[in-house]
């Protein structure tokens, strides 16, 4: 399989990589910003420079990998590379650019071009790259593209400039839509814990959409106001399911109901969201295991969290007529003030204490994202 030479976008033409290009090619491989976080040794003369040239021609001629010179359609002038490797059924890519045209848009044209070739593909069903997580910029370009972020890799590549042997890299991949299958069956099935762990995920889902689409805030809001609630909920509710995270009087009808004096509830109450907040925070009132354990939530964080749910997540899901302005500022905050607090709820032993310890580990690495995250 061979990539086309060229490539042709609104401001861009991408062509075969050639010895000619040595020189521009040492204006940036031999620069200490655009090299800071790639693998390769920054360039010390141009002598390198016209090496990598001439590997560049010798990968195109076997097919081993399908470096681009990104030039300007308008000068032609040669501003960075892109590379493409294929092996199917994946590929991957990488690039650089030149300081002078940073902050232009023009990598995400280029990357957005050729992921769109790669992935139309009939061999090729998925295609990745990665970045250093300090590296905003080129995580911005991936999702550009089309990348959604799928994990954080430790010990994963060799930075020479930053003296990291095996440092960290985040990872950012698309896949080809699957052909429809047909529905085999009209259930979902879920439980409380997946449903928490699905909410987190569909979190950081719309952090990596948000760039492009800023709808997405409204679902992040819900993910994470969804998640907590849920996390809530299993950290009071007793071995006598609901009990613990009900009101009281749905609570003394289901004890009724449990000594065989009544039927149960026609409908069971639970606890609003703020209440939810504030039992967790009282000693004791875990559904189970340490009976002194709560959660630790300040009095600003209660009242945060329940302006959140009453002004926000109140407004998204009734629909009230009324337009919104959403100041977003305030939400990756949130969203780790969300992420700690489950964290905390996983670390009472209660609520997750049916799932195994991969399953939990993921689920907080998946936490320990959404604390971290930045638009």
């Amino acid at each position: 399989m061979r990539a086309p030479e060229t490539f042709e976008t609104d401001r861009l033409i991408l062509r075969p990589v050639v010895r000619e290009d040595a020189a521009d090619i040492f204006a940036y491989a031999g620069a200490k910003a655009p090299t800071r976080f790639m693998p390769f040794k920054r360039h010390e003369s141009i002598d390198d420079s016209l090496a990598f040239a001439i590997r560049c021609a010798d990968a195109w001629q076997s097919g081993a990998a399908f470096p681009w010179a990104m030039t300007r359609n308008d000068t032609g002038q040669f501003i960075g590379v892109i590379e493409l490797r294929l092996s199917p059924p994946k590929a991957d890519f990488g690039y650089i650019l030149n300081e002078a045209f940073w902050g232009q848009g023009y990598t995400s044209e280029a990357a957005s071009a050729v992921v769109k070739w790669a992935i139309q593909q009939p061999d090729i069903h998925r295609i990745w790259a990665t970045c250093h997580p300090d590296n905003a910029a080129s995580a911005a370009v991936l999702r550009k593209a089309g990348l959604s972020f799928e994990a954080d890799l430790p010990k994963w590549e060799n930075r020479p400039q930053l003296n990291e042997a095996a440092g960290r890299s985040l990872l950012y991949a698309r896949m080809k839509a699957l052909p429809n299958q047909g529905v085999k069956s009209s259930y979902l099935r879920t439980d409380e814990c997946k449903d928490i762990a699905s909410s987190v995920k569909h979190a950081l889902w719309c952090m990596d959409k948000v760039h492009y689409h800023p709808s997405e805030w409204k679902w992040f809001t819900l993910a994470i106001h969804s998640a907590l609630q849920g996390a809530l909920v299993s950290h009071l509710t007793t071995t006598a399911t609901p009990i613990g995270a009900i009101n009281n009087k749905c609570a003394a009808e289901w004890l009724t109901h449990f000594n065989g004096e009544g039927p149960p509830p026609k409908k069971t109450q639970l606890l609003n969201f703020p209440e939810l907040l504030k039992k967790a925070r009282k000693p004791g009132t875990c559904g189970g295991g340490p009976t002194m354990v709560s959660i630790q939530i300040s009095d600003i964080e209660l009242g945060w969290l329940s302006r959140f749910h009453e002004n926000v997540r109140n407004q998204f899901t009734h629909f009230e007529p009324m337009g919104w302005s959403l100041e977003i500022s305030g939400l990756q905050p949130l969203g780790a003030l969300v992420a700690r607090i489950i964290e905390a709820v996983i670390d009472a032993g209660w609520a997750f204490r049916h799932e195994d310890y991969d399953w939990v580990a993921d689920l907080r690495n998946d936490l320990r994202r959404l604390a971290t995250v930045r638009d």
